[in-house]
């Protein structure tokens, strides 16, 4: 699992994360749900080992990330908004590329690769140019090169923004096949809705702060009475002074 201590980050005077504190378990999947600039992609990366925090403590199974960053980067996928590969290359190429990154060769790769590729319905695709994929493909093929490492951490920031209804909910019946015992996922959005069907458990982020956490029962109890999307608008309306 992974644990956050009193997480702190500041971009100059602006104070991304405030004293944010979470855990996250393995075998289900963790949301957080909050608008742009809540601190959703900021806490994100730096569980990717991208960026750098100012104070707290974060624990990835037991090891102090600040002190292992590469054994945790070996463990771990980032699944970003934008697409994570080059467009020049083929679907077949960039995921060859990605595999000899992670370290893959011979018959380990090839199983790997026919592995992401099919669960992620890649097979037609596989001659065509990654530049030239529709948006929803874009993010199958991004999923796929983050499947090739078998990660046991996965994390998902808003894989489906700017996409289509029907997309949307193509990608996030993928990504619950994702979810298996021992490997943690973690999805951001700014879809109540999405956070509701996919999630095992929830936070609402707002101003760097994690402000409401609730499991899956909790969360179709406040579904059903709509508590969650209160909590959600109240959290996200402009304050307005005297």
């Amino acid at each position: 699992m992974i644990v956050i201590r009193n997480l702190c980050k500041f971009y100059g005077r602006f104070q991304a994360l405030d004293h944010i504190s979470l855990s996250f378990n393995s075998g289900i999947i963790t949301g957080l749900l909050g608008m742009n600039g809540a601190g959703k992609s900021t806490l994100l990366s730096i569980l990717a080992t991208v960026s750098e925090y100012d104070s707290g403590e974060i624990l990835v199974f037991g090891q102090n990330l600040a002190e292992n960053k590469k054994n945790i980067r070996k463990i771990l996928a980032w699944i970003p908004q934008e697409p994570a590969f080059y467009d020049q290359m083929t679907v077949a190429e960039n995921l060859d590329f990605f595999a000899v990154i992670r370290g893959l060769f011979g018959t380990q790769k090839k199983a790997r690769l026919e592995a992401a590729a099919a669960n992620n319905r890649l097979e037609s695709l596989m001659g065509r140019r990654a530049g030239a994929l529709s948006g929803g493909e874009k993010q199958r093929l991004n999923i796929a090169i983050g499947m090739l490492g078998d990660p046991e951490i996965m994390l998902f920031d808003e894989p489906t923004v700017g996409l289509d209804v029907g997309i949307r909910q193509d990608l996030l019946m993928g990504i619950r096949a994702l979810k298996r015992p021992g490997r943690v996922i973690i999805y951001t959005s700014h879809y109540l809705d999405e956070i509701e069907k996919l999630c095992d458990e929830a936070a609402i982020i707002h101003q760097g702060r994690a402000r409401v956490v609730l499991d899956r029962d909790a969360m179709r109890r406040e579904a059903a009475n709509k508590t969650l999307e209160r909590h959600f608008l109240s959290m996200t309306e402009p304050s307005h002074s005297a």
